[in-house]
């Protein structure tokens, strides 16, 4: 009975997954792709990161601290766009 208990405790009262498919506080599905299109479109390297974030309709700031959480790009990587 006790483990029985312990059991509906858990399930009951643990702590919510985050949603699947996303990343907290990363780039929206939509945002992702917009990025990755657009990334694809500037290959030859003429793309700024303000750009890139208009595009995502975010800041600049606001762009790059997500796109490193959904893509686990690093900040000297993101720089260098």
């Amino acid at each position: 009975m006790i483990m029985m208990f312990c059991a509906h405790l858990s399930r009951t009262y643990q702590w919510p997954e985050p949603a699947a498919g996303g990343v907290t506080g990363g780039l929206t599905i939509w945002q992702q792709d917009r990025a990755i299109e657009v990334l694809n479109e500037h290959l030859d390297g003429d793309l700024a990161l303000a750009d890139l974030a208009k595009e995502c309709a975010l800041s600049a700031g606001r762009f790059m601290r997500r796109i490193q959480r959904s893509f686990g790009v690093s900040r000297p990587a993101l720089l260098a766009l």
